[in-house]
């Protein structure tokens, strides 16, 4: 009995020696591809069909096989390019908003950028919400006059030419003055200010019943979309992309009259 239990000791050691060290341990499986994918917009909002979204997509490929980057959008999908195996890249991607929600409402616009193994198998991703305002025209076309409403108010407008503008501010009411006026004009939403002058009479209490200030508009002919126009960046002052050169964003706190008078 011994002799044969010493054999079978002996068999079990030279199989267990002929056995790879892996095998019989499982294997722990491989892990994922390693993609970095991370997306940027130029726009913090959009308020104009047309409105330009210029994205940078950035991909890290630390894999082993090349990677397809994709733009994912409500409607398509379609490929922007490769990534080779262990290669980064940035790739700047146009998009024109084709959708802007009914007046006074607003949508999200959500696109992605997916990468892509060789087998179809999304290895990285990201993606970006892009608020789209519904806002009517001022109704500004060269000189014109509209009425401010009530409270606080959001219009589009679209001057005819750009040069220094002057804006007439009246009560519709003399007897019953506004007892704050606040214009507010900037080259997208929220954008870049557009500097009224003189500095500092962005607000008016009480007199006088008319109050006119000056506001250069920049020749957006020579601003491609995508860049600033006005001079003075937004919140923090940071500059904003804009996304439709020839149309500005035109914040107003009534009541009262506003006349735009080109010189």
């Amino acid at each position: 009995m011994r002799k044969t239990f010493t054999l079978f000791l002996a068999i079990a050691t030279l199989m267990a020696l002929a056995v790879p060290a892996s095998a019989g341990r499982g294997g722990k499986p491989g892990k994922a591809p390693k993609v970095s994918v991370s997306m940027a917009s130029s726009l913090y909002s959009a308020h104009e069909v047309g409105d330009l979204i210029r994205y940078t997509i950035d991909v890290t490929n630390n894999t082993n096989e090349d990677v397809t980057v994709f733009f994912d959008e409500t409607s398509e999908s379609y490929v922007i390019d490769t990534v080779a195996a262990g290669e980064s890249t940035t790739f700047l991607h146009p998009y024109y908003v084709e959708f802007v929600p009914e007046l006074g409402n607003e949508t999200t616009l959500v696109n992605s950028a997916l990468a892509k193994d060789p087998s179809g198998r999304i290895v990285g991703s990201d993606t970006v919400e892009t608020a789209v305002y519904g806002y009517e025209p001022c109704g500004l076309d060269g000189n014109g006059t509209f009425a401010a409403p009530d409270g606080y108010s959001v219009c589009i407008w679209k001057p005819s030419v750009h040069v220094v503008w002057t804006f007439e501010v009246t009560p519709p009411d003399p007897g019953k003055k506004p007892t704050s006026v606040l214009l507010n004009l900037r080259d997208h939403v929220p954008g870049n200010w557009c500097p009224f002058t003189p500095d500092g009479e962005w607000r008016w209490r009480g007199d006088p019943a008319t109050l006119e200030f000056d506001v250069n508009i920049p020749d957006w002919n020579a601003v491609p979309q995508g860049y600033i126009v006005c001079p003075d960046g937004g919140a923090g002052g940071d500059p904003f992309a804009v996304g439709t050169p020839d149309s500005f964003y035109f914040a107003t706190y009534g009541p009262y009259d506003v006349t735009a008078i080109a010189p």
